[in-house]
């Protein structure tokens, strides 16, 4: 078990009549390459985190096998699980076979999309497929007009065909239903989940009244059918998981992490599929969110390296954006509420080659755990970014995962030499490239990120964590020309660490589309009432009765403009003197965000949307460390930023509160390594995150 902060003893593991005390919060993070631990023991206000390796094939295999290093079970009070599960069925295309019912005349939808391409000057670039296949589509007879009208009903004997061709047909799986106009009115809709389930017994259905309520049609089937083709997995794969932890655990609560940063229970999960997609870089932000404001932090910029990709996001004032507006592959919008999170195949799994053209190139292919980077010494001959760090010791190949597991320097050294070889440098100047075009790929994407939401990302601070993150934090600092960057506590496990922290979460949205000119008060009340009223209700379905906090934001844009920007609605309901102060409020975000707005012009109303959010208990861990020392624990060859260089290598667990390490130098702990550059400091604070700043010169 590799730990971070260790748990004192076991004072507070009995109750007075001597029965065990469920007193532990335990989140897991079943990642790519590592399935992380963080167990949080609420009354020592103390933690441990430990590292397994995933099994891709059986998830519940390699969570079952992790758990079982660690040696309370019966202390553990709630599990918090994020997982990849719906996230890899649909990269990978191994999710069910869809049934798609649409429309009749509108079967296409999903197939046409959009008119744009990912790249317009690539003559080779194909469109990517859509999740369902066009032959499993069908038409039925129905409309509904854009003010809710029913202009002809629904032939229910059409779908009755429909169904029972789909019964004899036998390879379809689960059924995607999305008619015209059904976020207005979904009777239609609700009819035909009704017939489908009567017709074909047993078979998943997502009907995109549920799904996604919202109006552009492309977007809405996109979203509805992603749910459609993940279910049946995640119904199988999920109830799998939670029997494995109940065998050892069997009073802990397990509930599910959300695309959106908040729980739900397992049950919810299975019958909406899609709002786990983000579920596991979510817990990263949470994590932030918390120690932000723990901290003081205002505003900061995360990095998430880990062995398959890099995950960014911003954090301002301890509050983060959600967006609807995400592709899980380019063409293929699945438009849930969820954090924003960019992603980037820049990870340490990420694999170094060469192109036609000479190029060193790295990623987005990776290794993975099987075979992994070379050094792993599991099979793998590809050089990649873990194995540039081992062979230019920014990481330790005797003290990975705290000795756990030896890295093989020699298998890392002949996979670097080969590529090196194409390119006729030495292995350890290719290994620099390796680091540098990696650093580079993530610095334009945290760039892009910043400028795209109105920032200098000079103005903020950068948090690195993931396996790799801290790794790569000190060189992004200077890329970016940030003064101050973070490492967190349990930088390796510290999305499974955001999971201890979340809170329970459920957003709801409709699309409204009103002017500015003719406003109906009225509809918007009772919109925003309902909405209210289905978070409320989701909420006690899943046992929360009390603690309820509603938020209420408005998407808002000029008049024939084509994305909106979401505002929160701080008013107890819509009439005209609440709506220009939110048009004020709308003018200036927009300002803030692109540099001008356009007072006294119309604007549109395009969704409302309900946020509700049940607090829980946050973690309040006191960092109890070994005995503190400021000296090097030894000294080693590491390469920085032009050349090697014999530097102090010292213990994360041991450095003194308050004191500063000047660079060059090198951070080691059990998980993950910091290595420091010249005219850098790094100190630990009381919390036990460690504080990056460049040195001012006078």
């Amino acid at each position: 078990m590799s730990k971070d902060l260790d748990t004192t003893s076991d004072a507070h593991a009995q109750t007075q009549d001597g029965g065990s005390m469920r007193n532990i919060v335990l989140g897991i993070d079943i990642g790519g390459t590592f399935t992380d631990f963080v167990a949080y023991d609420k009354d020592a206000k103390t933690a441990i985190a430990w590292k397994y390796f995933s099994n891709a094939e059986d998830p519940a295999t390699g969570i079952f096998d992790g758990l079982k290093e660690f040696q309370k079970p019966d202390r553990v009070e709630k599990i918090r699980l994020g997982t990849t599960i719906a996230t890899n069925a649909i990269l990978e295309r191994n999710g069910a076979v869809v049934g798609y019912i649409a429309t009749k005349n509108f079967t296409d939808i999903p197939h046409i999309g959009r008119g744009d391409r990912k790249g317009i000057y690539d003559a080779f670039w194909v469109k990517p497929k859509s999740l369902v296949n066009r032959k499993n589509c069908f038409g039925v007879s129905e409309r509904i007009s854009s003010e809710g009208d029913t202009l002809v009903d629904l032939d229910e004997t059409e779908l009755r065909n429909i169904a029972r061709k789909i019964r004899d047909q036998g390879n379809i799986e689960v059924i995607a239903v999305n008619f015209l106009f059904s976020y207005i009115s979904p009777k239609h809709e609700k009819r035909a989940k009704e017939i489908l389930a009567e017709e074909v017994p047993g078979m998943p259905i997502s009907i995109s009244y549920d799904v996604l309520p919202k109006w552009k049609e492309f977007e809405r089937s996109s979203t509805t059918i992603a749910d459609a083709y993940v279910k049946p997995i995640v119904n199988y794969q999920l109830p799998k998981i939670i029997e494995k932890i109940g065998q050892l655990m069997p009073a802990a609560d397990v509930t599910i992490m959300k695309s959106n940063g908040g729980e739900t229970t397992p049950e919810v999960a299975c019958q909406q599929p899609v709002q786990l997609l983000l579920s596991g870089p979510s817990g990263g932000v949470v994590a932030t969110q918390h120690l932000s404001k723990t901290n003081e932090i205002e505003r900061v910029m995360t990095f998430d390296m880990g062995g398959t990709s890099s995950d960014c996001a911003i954090c301002i004032d301890g509050d983060v954006n959600l967006t609807t507006d995400f592709e899980v592959e380019w063409g293929l919008p699945v438009q849930i509420p969820m954090i924003d999170v960019r992603t980037i195949g820049a990870g340490g799994g990420s694999i170094a080659w060469v192109d036609n053209g000479g190029m060193l190139q790295v990623g987005p292919r990776s290794a993975g755990s099987r075979p992994g980077p070379a050094c792993y010494g599991r099979g793998g001959t590809d050089a990649t970014v873990t194995d540039a760090n081992v062979i230019l010791s920014r990481i330790n190949h005797n003290n990975f995962l705290g000795g756990k597991l030896t890295l093989d320097l020699e298998a890392a050294r002949s996979a670097m030499n080969r590529i090196g070889d194409k390119l006729g440098m030495g292995i350890e100047q290719t290994a620099k490239a390796i680091i540098d075009i990696a650093n580079n790929n993530v610095a334009s994407e945290l760039r892009r990120m910043a400028v795209e939401n109105g920032h200098d990302p000079r103005n903020f601070s950068l948090m690195g964590f993931g396996g790799a993150g801290p790794v790569h934090v000190a060189d992004l600092m200077r890329l970016l020309n940030i003064k101050s960057g973070t490492v967190p506590i349990f930088p390796g496990q510290f999305s499974a660490f955001g999971f201890t922290c979340a809170d329970a979460r459920i957003d709801s949205q409709r699309t409204v589309q009103m002017r500015s000119g003719s406003l109906d008060f009225d509809r918007l009340n009772n919109f925003a009432t309902s909405l209210r009223n289905t978070v409320n209700t989701e909420f006690s379905r899943q046992g929360y009765d009390q603690g309820v906090e509603i938020k209420l934001y408005v998407d808002l844009r000029y008049e024939g403009q084509n994305y909106e920007i979401s505002v929160q609605f701080d008013f107890d309901h819509f009439d005209k003197n609440n709506m220009d102060k939110l048009r004020n409020q709308f003018d200036s975000e927009f300002d803030e965000k692109y540099g001008f707005c356009l007072p006294g012009e119309p604007i549109e109303i395009v969704n409302l949307s309900v946020t509700g959010i049940v607090e829980q208990p946050k973690p309040d861990i006191v960092a109890k460390f070994d005995e503190t020392t400021s000296k090097p624990k030894t000294y080693r060859e590491v390469w920085f930023e032009e050349c090697s260089v014999n530097a102090p290598i010292y213990d994360r667990m041991r450095l003194p509160v308050g004191v500063q390490i000047h660079g060059p130098a090198v951070i080691e702990e059990d998980v993950s390594t910091v290595p420091i550059n010249a005219g850098q400091s790094v100190e630990r604070k009381p919390s036990g995150v460690l504080v990056i700043k460049e040195i001012q010169e006078n």
